[in-house]
C-alpha cells in the first residue's frame, strides 16, 4: 500500500531533530496550551470523511440519460394500452439501480467497520505527567505509551520499546504480526513492510511495550486516509460504465433515427402516420 512519503522520510530522521521539528520534549511530552493550539489548529483525530445517506446512494442509480430514456418509454407503452413491456423496462431499471446501490452502500459501510481502529483513549504524557485522554484530542507532537492490546490511534514513530510486536492486518493484509524497534532507519523505507520504527494507525499492540511519537493524526494518517478514499471516491462498477457508454450511443442514435423516421415516414405514407406508435419504436 502506498503512504504518504513524508512518514518514511521521518523513520531515517534522529529523534533529537523529530524533537525540534515538532516543538515537543521527548521527556516531558507537550505542554497543554500548545496541545491545545495544535488541536485547534489541525482538528481533532478522527476519521472525518463525508458519510452518505442510504436514500443519497438509492437516488443517485436513476441519475442515468439512458435511465431517464428508459422511464419515459415506459410510460409511453404504458399510456397505449401496453404492460408487459414497460414492466420489463422497470425491472431492469430496478435491477441496475439495486446494483448499484449494494455496491456503494457496502462502500459507505465499511467507513463505519474503519472508524472501529481508532482507540477511544490514549495515554499521552503532558506538562511530564502521564494521564488518560480521548484519543481524537492527541495531536502531532504528542507522547504516548502503548501496551499489549492497544490499538494505535495515530500514526507514530518509536521511540522506545519492551519487545513491541505489532499486527498491521488491516493495512498490509500480512497475518503474522511485526517486531518493532525504536532504531533509526539509516534511509527512508520504501513501503510499510520496511518501516520497523513506524507505527500506523488502525494497527494493534499484540505483545510488548512502547513509547512513541505522534507523527500524523487523522485524517492525514495512512487509515484515515484509506477512510476518506473508501467513501469519497466515485464508485463505479464496470456494469456502469457500459451502460453509460452504451446510453450515449442510443441517445445520438434515438435523435437521428427520430428525425430519419419522422421524414421518411411522411414522405412514404402522407398523412397516415401514427406518431405514438413511431416515438415507440
Amino acid at each position: 500500500m502506498k503512504i504518504k512519503q513524508d512518514i518514511f522520510i521521518r523513520a531515517s530522521v534522529p529523534l533529537n531533530h523529530l524533537e525540534e521539528q515538532f516543538q515537543t520534549s521527548l521527556a516531558e511530552g507537550l505542554s497543554h496550551d500548545v496541545a491545545n493550539a495544535i488541536l485547534h489548529r489541525d482538528g481533532p483525530n478522527e476519521i472525518t470523511a463525508k458519510h452518505t445517506r442510504w436514500w443519497e446512494i438509492a437516488g443517485r442509480q436513476f441519475k442515468s440519460p439512458f435511465i431517464y430514456l428508459l422511464m419515459v418509454a415506459a410510460l409511453i407503452v404504458y399510456a397505449i394500452g401496453e404492460y408487459i413491456d414497460p414492466s420489463i423496462i422497470v425491472g431492469f431499471v430496478c435491477i441496475n439501480a439495486g446494483l448499484g446501490f449494494f455496491q456503494e452502500h457496502k462502500s459507505e459501510q465499511s467507513i463505519r467497520a474503519l472508524e472501529q481502529y481508532i482507540s477511544l483513549r490514549s495515554r499521552v504524557k503532558r506538562n511530564n505527567t502521564w494521564q488518560i485522554i480521548k484519543s481524537r484530542n492527541l495531536v502531532r507532537g504528542d507522547i504516548i505509551s502503548l501496551v499489549t492490546g492497544d490499538a494505535i490511534p495515530a500514526d507514530l514513530r518509536v521511540i522506545s520499546t519492551g519487545h513491541l510486536v505489532v499486527n498491521e492486518t488491516t493495512l498490509t493484509g500480512e497475518s503474522v504480526p511485526v517486531l518493532k524497534s525504536g532504531a533509526t532507519l539509516d534511509t527512508p523505507p520504501d513501503s510499510i513492510f520496511e518501516s520497523h520504527n513506524l507505527l500506523f494507525s488502525g494497527t494493534s499492540v499484540v505483545k510488548g511495550e512502547a513509547t512513541a511519537l505522534v507523527l500524523e493524526t487523522c485524517p492525514r494518517t495512512a487509515m484515515g486516509r484509506i477512510a476518506k478514499l473508501t467513501v469519497e471516491t466515485t464508485k463505479e462498477s464496470e456494469f456502469s460504465k457500459g451502460i453509460n457508454r452504451f446510453s450515449r450511443l442510443i441517445l445520438r442514435m434515438v435523435i437521428v433515427t427520430l428525425v430519419l423516421l419522422f421524414f421518411a415516414n411522411l414522405v412514404i405514407k402522407g398523412g397516415n402516420v401514427d406518431i405514438i406508435e413511431l416515438i415507440v419504436f
